[in-house]
């Protein structure tokens, strides 16, 4: 998340208009229009933290409860195929529709972590030159898998294990 300041639990954009050289973001995951714009990154960041405070002291003027950027849950819009296979499988699994995907959304998000955590990413660029001085530049990307050092972090897996709800591990 390179393109994203946090305060306060609110998390803002960072985006540059090269027609204005200006740096501007608005607050995101909120439904109110909350902006802020700076000539650098330092004013940028002073002026995100600057808004969220405005917007936190506007609502308590107002006496209106500020929107909360996560309140943990969401809707979610899928096809009728879809919606019933998820549906038949969350049954088959002894589990609500809600609590299998909360379920796989978690298995998949932890599994995303541990792939971030043990590879490691390489970018190296080349330049080919072409007749006339022309040259061309390659990009190119490796992806290798990090060695883990000690045995606690080999065993560590079975800690990042995300369980079924509702189900009980088996005993061997």
């Amino acid at each position: 998340m390179n393109d994203l300041m946090q305060y306060k639990d609110y998390f803002g954009s960072v985006r540059y208009d090269d027609d204005d050289r200006v740096f501007h973001g608005k607050v995101e995951f909120i439904r109110a229009l909350v902006s802020y714009e700076g000539m650098d990154v330092e004013s940028l960041r002073k002026a995100f933290e600057e808004a969220v405070d405005d917007y936190l002291e506007l609502c308590r003027k107002q006496k209106r409860e500020p929107e909360k950027p996560f309140k943990g849950s969401f809707n979610v819009r899928i096809g009728p195929r879809l919606h019933q296979e998820i549906a038949l499988t969350a049954l088959n699994e002894g589990m609500s529709l809600n609590q299998y995907i909360a379920w796989v959304l978690e298995k998949d998000s932890r599994e995303r972590q541990a792939f971030q955590a043990s590879a490691e990413i390489k970018v190296s660029e080349k330049r080919m030159a072409y007749g006339a001085g022309a040259t061309m530049k390659f990009a190119t990307v490796k992806i290798t898998k990090k060695t883990t050092g000690s045995s606690s972090e080999r065993s560590s897996k079975a800690d990042r294990t995300v369980r079924k709800p509702g189900r009980k591990p088996a005993t061997q």
